[in-house]
């Protein structure tokens, strides 16, 4: 006879494997840190256009963010 539910220790193991998954893709750096300058400009450009979604509009506040970190570092202007 088969359980209806895992036992405990997989459940827990389970919870331990996404958990140590989603700390692995936290790096502290947005997606936009590679860019160069001028890939990160053209994307600057774009978010100026607006009537985005709310997924444009996320990233379009992760390009500015990297924008503002840069000008921080190096006074580089989007």
């Amino acid at each position: 006879m088969i359980p209806a539910t895992p036992p405990r220790t997989a459940i827990r193991l389970f919870s331990v494997l996404i958990t140590a998954l989603f700390l692995s893709a936290c790096d502290g750096k947005n997606s936009f840190s590679n860019y160069s300058n001028y890939d990160l400009s053209q994307e600057y450009q774009k978010c100026q256009r607006g009537g985005l979604s709310p997924a444009g509009a996320q990233r379009c506040n992760n390009v500015e963010a990297e924008c503002k970190r840069r000008k921080e570092e190096s006074s580089y202007r989007c």
